[in-house]
């Protein structure tokens, strides 16, 4: 299986390189010049530092993950990944753990694909798909106007950002909502985790352009888990429902911040204790 790369679409914020990684072509590596450490046996990635301070290289990254065959999963943090559906737009999990990378060019086995594995924190249930041969794809409406007015979803891809003051790179995506008769709304989300006195925290921060005033985004997230210990809400971002436990995001005026704070995975109760499907 291969993916046609992406075209570079020129934005407000630059250029978004689109991923040219697939589960069929490549899977994370350690990066080069370290001699043995983060070495990978079979093409399974080990833990390691890096240059760009993340756990993996790379720590951005395509592949079919958890059934589905079109996402994008970040390596934040050695306790804390999440991944999107790109093309619905879904952030589909937020965990601590990691993938278990196996399959055809992972370690030979035929009929498994990558998996996430540890500590949820959100994540959409098991889905079962309509009929044989059909991909699953999560549950919720992903980006969407408050109105329901009908939009075209387009990811525009990722790019990486420069290297902060902690010495971790940063990653942007980027997709737009184009309407009939008006401008596309664009979107930027830049994930990032933290930590700080009170333990990890996830932060989400979207930026918005092409809203008119008053016009409303909506996102779905996944059912949040008992790990969650608080979020906070910042700028132009409110909660859809309970605020401790939201069930997707509300979202005006040029955007804002959307963080949460996590129960550390030692902490937390492996997923399949809390019931939760994987």
């Amino acid at each position: 299986m291969s993916h046609a790369p992406l075209a570079f679409r020129a934005t407000a914020a630059g250029l978004f390189a689109a991923s040219l990684l697939t589960a069929a072509c490549s899977g994370p590596q350690s990066a080069p010049g370290r001699g043995g450490e983060g070495a990978t046996s079979q093409g399974v990635p080990q833990p390691a530092p890096h240059s760009h301070g993340r756990p993996i290289d790379p720590w951005v990254f395509r592949s079919v993950l958890d059934g589905n065959a079109r996402m994008l999963t970040a390596a934040l943090d050695p306790d804390l990944w999440i991944a999107f559906d790109v093309d619905h737009g879904e952030l589909w999990r937020v965990w601590g753990g990691d993938v278990h990378f196996t399959g055809t060019v992972y370690d030979t086995l035929h009929g498994p694909q990558p998996t996430a594995r540890g500590v949820d924190h959100f994540v959409w249930p098991d889905w079962t798909p309509p009929g044989p041969g059909v991909v699953p794809n999560p549950p919720g409406d992903g980006w969407r106007f408050a109105t329901g007015e009908e939009a075209r979803l387009r990811w525009l891809g990722h790019r990486f950002l420069e290297v902060q003051e902690d010495g971790r790179s940063g990653v942007e995506l980027a997709w737009s909502l184009a309407r009939e008769g008006r401008g596309d709304a664009e979107i930027r989300v830049r994930p990032e985790a933290r930590r700080d006195a009170a333990g990890l925290v996830l932060e989400l921060s979207v930026e918005l352009s092409g809203l008119a005033e008053g016009e409303v985004l909506l996102l779905d997230l996944p059912p949040a888990t008992a790990t969650l210990k608080g979020v906070r809400y910042a700028g132009g971002v409110r909660a859809v429902g309970d605020a401790e436990r939201p069930r997707g995001l509300h979202l005006s005026g040029r955007g804002g911040r959307f963080e949460v704070l996590v129960v550390m995975p030692e902490q937390a109760v492996p997923s399949e204790a809390q019931g939760v499907a994987r």
